[in-house]
């Protein structure tokens, strides 16, 4: 039998890697990440190269997660960041951050031992801690989350990639997690449209359940779903309407662009049905 194109849901971290290089590498790019080549290898290559059609959505998510974490540290003095499933992130080495600056990443050791080894010359710009833990452990979660809360007393949750991985009982668990400590200020979450998933899961799924890792999570209305559990919006940016003010959409989306003026109710229409992107949660 011949091996699974996506082995373990590190894989994908491998994957996403790729796409960052192939962004960076671009004259026009929106951002540097000068590891993420070498972060993606081979695997991250030979992936990338069969699911190639959502590179544009991967650039443009990694722009906004900069974006956005830059803009809430450069207004309010965020003292740690928490990376969940942090992956092959490699934000604390390439991103203007302050030296001061509690960044804590914590994923699953065979991504982060990978990881530790490929960046072990490289120098983090802020104070890089690395945690080995399975987030899927609740007892040992919480205990993570309540000693990382007596360390800082503002501290933004970035959780890039994770969520879509997880159902609603094991999201609902983790914002409860979260909420139950009061120094996670902030939760900055990506968004995925049903009719996205849908589309995804139609090409790809079935390389994402040979790895036991499916992709699942989309609430109908997840503004409405994270309000319930004590989040409230802060700002929403667009992953489609992004890549167009900064011209990465793909051909298709160009052709809606230009429906949008001949047919803009409908067009508004469409945006809701896709709407997907990267949000910023506060605790209400």
């Amino acid at each position: 039998m011949p091996e699974s194109l996506i082995r373990s849901v590190s894989d994908t971290a491998r994957w996403v890697a790729y796409h960052r290089a192939t962004e960076s590498d671009r004259p026009d790019k929106i951002f540097s990440d000068p590891y993420a080549r070498r972060l993606a290898g081979e695997r991250g290559k030979l992936i990338a190269q069969k699911l190639h059609q959502n590179a544009w959505a991967i650039a443009v998510r990694t722009y906004l997660f900069d974006k956005m974490i830059n803009a809430l540290l450069s207004r309010e003095r965020v003292e740690m960041v928490l990376n969940l499933a942090a992956g092959l992130d490699s934000r604390p080495y390439r991103l203007d951050l302050p030296s001061w600056l509690q960044w804590i990443e914590v994923d699953l050791p065979e991504i982060l031992d990978a990881k530790r080894e490929m960046l072990s010359n490289e120098k983090p710009r802020c104070q890089l801690e690395i945690i080995v833990e399975n987030l899927a452990h609740e007892t040992q979660r919480r205990a993570l989350f309540s000693s990382l809360n007596e360390r800082a007393q503002k501290i933004l949750v970035v959780s890039e990639g994770l969520l879509i991985y997880l159902n609603e009982e094991n999201v609902t668990n983790l914002s409860s997690d979260l909420y139950a400590q009061p120094n996670f200020q902030y939760w900055l979450i990506e968004v995925t449209s049903p009719k996205v998933l849908d589309w995804i899961n139609r090409r790809w799924r079935h390389h994402f359940e040979a790895a036991n890792s499916p992709m699942v999570f989309t609430p109908a209305d997840w503004r409405k779903f994270y309000r319930e559990r004590g989040w409230e919006l802060v700002e929403f940016q667009e992953l489609t309407q992004t890549a167009q003010e900064i011209d990465r959409e793909p051909r298709l989306m160009k052709a809606y662009g230009f429906l949008a003026h001949v047919f803009p109710g409908w067009y508004a229409k469409q945006l809701r049905f896709w709407e997907s992107g990267v949000a910023l949660l506060r605790r209400a």
